[in-house]
C-alpha cells in the first residue's frame, strides 16, 4: 500500500483542497450541506492525511525520493517546475500537521458548534492544510514562495474570522 501511495503522493496534498471546494461550492451553489457532513468531511480529511503519511513513513525506503514534475512556466532556457518533492521528513512534518490538525478540528467542531458561517471556517481550515502541505512537499523556491503566501492569507483569514467584531479584525492585521 506503501508503494501505491508514494506513487501518488499528491492524494495527500490534494485531499484537504478537495475538501475546501466541496464545503465552498456547495454553499456557492445552494446546494444544503448538513453541519455534521461538513464536520465530518473535514475530520476525515486530517485523518486521512495522517493515516496516509504514516502509512508511507513505516514502510518507506531511504533511497526512493518520488519526485513529480511538470513544467509550470519556460522563458527560453528558464524553466520552472511545479511539483511535488516527499522525503522523510517531509512527511514527519506532514504526519505531524495532519494530526494536530485533527486535533485542533476535533476541538472546534464544539467550539464553533454554534456559530452561524462555521462551513466557512472548516473550509479555512481545510485550505491551510493544503497549504501547509504543499510547503511542505515544495521542489523549488517558486513554489514554497507561493504556498508560504497562501497559508498568510489564509491564517488572516482564519484569525479575523468574526470580522464584525472590531478587536477580532484589528487582531487579524
Amino acid at each position: 500500500m506503501a508503494d501505491i501511495i508514494l506513487d501518488n503522493i499528491y492524494l495527500i496534498l490534494l485531499l484537504p483542497l478537495w475538501i475546501f471546494l466541496i464545503i465552498m461550492l456547495g454553499r456557492f451553489f445552494s446546494v444544503y450541506v448538513n453541519k455534521a457532513v461538513i464536520w465530518s468531511l473535514t475530520l476525515l480529511s486530517s485523518l486521512l492525511g495522517a493515516f496516509l503519511c504514516g502509512s508511507v513513513l513505516f514502510k518507506f525506503n531511504s533511497g526512493i525520493i518520488p519526485e513529480n514534475e511538470i513544467p509550470f512556466l519556460k522563458i527560453n532556457d528558464f524553466i520552472i517546475n511545479m511539483g511535488i518533492h516527499a522525503d522523510k521528513t517531509a512527511l514527519i512534518f506532514a504526519f505531524v500537521l495532519f494530526t494536530v490538525s485533527f486535533i485542533v478540528q476535533l476541538f472546534s467542531v464544539s467550539y464553533m458548534r454554534e456559530e452561524k458561517k462555521n462551513y466557512r471556517f472548516f473550509a479555512l481550515l481545510n485550505l491551510f492544510n493544503f497549504s501547509m502541505a504543499g510547503l511542505l512537499f515544495s521542489p523549488n523556491l517558486f513554489q514554497t514562495y507561493f504556498f508560504w503566501e497562501l497559508v498568510s492569507i489564509v491564517s488572516y483569514l482564519l484569525i479575523g474570522f468574526e470580522y464584525g467584531k472590531k478587536e477580532k479584525s484589528n487582531a487579524s492585521k
